[in-house]
C-alpha cells in the first residue's frame, strides 16, 4: 500500500507506463514513439511538481517530462510557482481563447488546440510582434459531441490554401478526442479518421513542411489503447495517474 503523495504517484506512473508498452506491443510498434503528457488539470501545483518527480523516476532523469494544461492562466500559475530545478515541457491541450494569447505565447512548447481559422490568424499576427515561432497541433473534430471543437476534414483545402500566410506558426500534426459516449470500436474508427486525415494532409505539404509534420496527439486515460493502436505519438493522461487521489 502506497505510505505517501510520492509513492502512489509513482506507482500510478508505472501502471500508466505499463498500459503504454501493452498497447504498443498489441499495436506492433515501437514504444518510444509514444509520448506521455501528464495532464494536471486535476491538482495543485505542489502536487504537479510531485508528479513531475515521479515520472522521472518512472521514465528516467534524461526523459523529458510533458505536462499539460488545459487553461492559459493555470499554467501562469505553474510558471509562477515552479522550481527551477525540475525542467518540464509545457503542453496546452484545453481550447485557446483570443484575449489568452498573450498569456501563452513563447512560453509553450506545443499547442495541441489550433482549432479554428480566426485563432491562427491572431496567434501569426501575435508571433510576428514579438518575433517568436509558435508550434502547433490543428484540432479536428472527430464525433457529434457538442464539447468537442475542431476543423473538419472539409475544411483541409481552406487549411492548405492559406498555410503560407501563417508564416510564424509551425504545425507539428494533429490533435482529436473521441467522443464521450464511444465504445471501443467506436474511438477507434475516430482515432483511425484523425489518422487518414494527417496522412492526406502530409501528402500535399511541401518538404519543408512535411519533415516537421508526425504528432497525432489522440487518446487519454480511458481510450489510450484504441489511439496508440490507431497511430498515436502523443497520449494526453490525466485520471489514472491520479488514481486513488481524487475524491
Amino acid at each position: 500500500m502506497p505510505s505517501s503523495l510520492s509513492d502512489q504517484l509513482i506507482e500510478n506512473a508505472r501502471a500508466v507506463r505499463q498500459q503504454i508498452v501493452d498497447a504498443c506491443r498489441g499495436a506492433g510498434r515501437p514504444t518510444n514513439e509514444v509520448k506521455l503528457v501528464a495532464v494536471t488539470k486535476y491538482v495543485d501545483t505542489p502536487t504537479a511538481v510531485t508528479l513531475a518527480e515521479s515520472l522521472r523516476v518512472v521514465l528516467g532523469p534524461d526523459t523529458t517530462v510533458i505536462l499539460g494544461e488545459n487553461r492559459p492562466q493555470v499554467l501562469q500559475q505553474r510558471w509562477e510557482g515552479w522550481p527551477a530545478d525540475i525542467p518540464v515541457e509545457w503542453h496546452l491541450i484545453g481550447q485557446l481563447q483570443t484575449n489568452k494569447i498573450k498569456t501563452i505565447i513563447g512560453r509553450t512548447a506545443l499547442i495541441h488546440s489550433l482549432d479554428r481559422f480566426d485563432l491562427l490568424d491572431k496567434l501569426q499576427l501575435q508571433a510576428l510582434k514579438h518575433d517568436l515561432t509558435v508550434c502547433g497541433l490543428l484540432e479536428f473534430r472527430l464525433s457529434d459531441d457538442p464539447e468537442k471543437h475542431g476543423f473538419l476534414a472539409s475544411d483541409i483545402p481552406e487549411l492548405l490554401d492559406r498555410w503560407p500566410s501563417w508564416s510564424r506558426l509551425q504545425f507539428r500534426g494533429v490533435m482529436g478526442m473521441s467522443g464521450l459516449e464511444s465504445s471501443t470500436q467506436l474511438a477507434r474508427q475516430q482515432f483511425d479518421s484523425l489518422r487518414e486525415i494527417h496522412e492526406r494532409i502530409k501528402r500535399q505539404l511541401p518538404p519543408e513542411h512535411r519533415q516537421r509534420w508526425g504528432e497525432l496527439s489522440m487518446g487519454m486515460s480511458g481510450d489510450l489503447a484504441p489511439a496508440i493502436a490507431a497511430g498515436a505519438t502523443l497520449v494526453r493522461i490525466g485520471s489514472a495517474l491520479f488514481r486513488g487521489l481524487l475524491s
